[in-house]
């Protein structure tokens, strides 16, 4: 039996949080996905997304001379899905959020491509890359 963890809102600190499994197992023992709380809009103010040409719903971030991690990305520390999937040739990363999500591609250099996705978009592409997910309505503990 995993440890809960508890919220302590004088403090505003999430126990689970800290004591959450590392982040290079990927695997959450007994726990759902998180759904971050970043928005679809958020993402798509903050950042220059272009449309991907035949995918309706979906969005890919500009290369950049420095790569940008999910932290920087997202604003927030989190810790993606990772898959290996016979239909992407890199490793697939996925963070769900609030309105879509995240499907990211690691590059043998460790470099991140980002997509953002509709609800539509991401539950595709998804479906392409033949991954599926404990459960994409989990909500994030406040």
């Amino acid at each position: 039996m995993g440890f809960q963890g508890s919220y302590y809102p004088l403090l505003g600190v999430n126990t689970s949080r800290i004591f959450a499994p590392p982040p290079w197992t990927g695997e959450r023992i007994n726990r759902e996905p998180i759904r971050m709380k970043t928005t679809f809009q958020e993402l798509w103010d903050r950042w220059p997304w272009r449309p991907i040409r035949d995918c309706p719903g979906r969005f890919v971030l500009p290369w950049t001379e420095q790569p940008i991690s999910f932290e920087v990305l997202l604003d927030c520390s989190c810790v993606p899905q990772a898959f290996s999937s016979p239909a992407a040739k890199d490793s697939v990363l996925v963070v769900p959020i609030e309105d879509g999500g995240l499907i990211s591609y690691q590059q043998p250099d460790s470099r991140l491509i980002h997509t953002l996705n509709t609800p539509e978009g991401f539950s595709r592409k998804l479906r392409q890359l033949e991954i599926t997910l404990q459960n994409t309505n989990a909500s994030t503990p406040e």
